[in-house]
């Protein structure tokens, strides 16, 4: 047991995730800083804010768009996660608009138009290499829109990966009453 706990340790520290982490503390900068071409999705902000999120299992509220707004849901999907949990923050044109945790969600209200939505895990040691997922859509006043991302943990080859797509009202009015609702705050 002692062996493998040593080996485990050693793999963990040679992860490329272990690595961004350390890179991070020390200060290097994203690719846009230093002028290089940025892999980060336009939704997504160039930072690496952290986020305090509290979950809700017992309240599961819903509401109709603003005057002159649309409505937007925001769903985090661990259920092929492999009983992990990881923090996603949500991108919206280039800010960091809140996080969610293990099969929660949240909504806020948006301008009607064009918009970059982005997720991304929150730094950790825990998170495989990974890309942040991207969608663009078009926003009209009045309408309400639902985005999940589905966290998977492919044991197989050691990877995770995140799908973000729209959903349909009816499947994210299911989601909504089995997932907690989200509130988060940068830390």
């Amino acid at each position: 047991m002692k062996m493998k706990l040593v080996i485990f340790s050693f793999l963990f520290c040679l992860s490329p995730n272990f690595l961004r982490g350390v890179l991070a503390q020390s200060g290097s900068q994203p690719p846009a800083a230093t002028g290089e071409a940025s892999p980060i999705p336009s939704g997504c902000a160039q930072s690496n804010d952290k986020f305090d999120v509290k979950t809700d299992k017992t309240k599961h509220p819903m509401t109709r768009p603003e005057s002159g707004k649309a409505l937007m849901y925001l769903m985090q999907d661990d259920q092929n996660y492999g009983g992990f949990t990881q923090t996603v923050r949500w991108g919206l044109d280039g800010t960091w608009v809140g996080a969610t945790r293990a099969n929660s969600y949240f909504y806020f209200s948006i301008e009607p138009g064009q918009h970059h939505l982005c997720t991304d895990w929150t730094p950790s040691a825990f998170a495989a290499d990974w890309w942040p997922a991207a969608y663009q859509f078009t926003a009209s006043a009045g309408e309400t829109y639902y985005f999940r991302v589905v966290d998977i943990s492919l044991r197989e080859n050691a990877k995770t990966e995140m799908k973000l797509a729209p959903v349909n009202s009816d499947e994210a009015q299911l989601l909504i009453s089995r997932f907690a609702y989200s509130k988060s705050q940068k830390k």
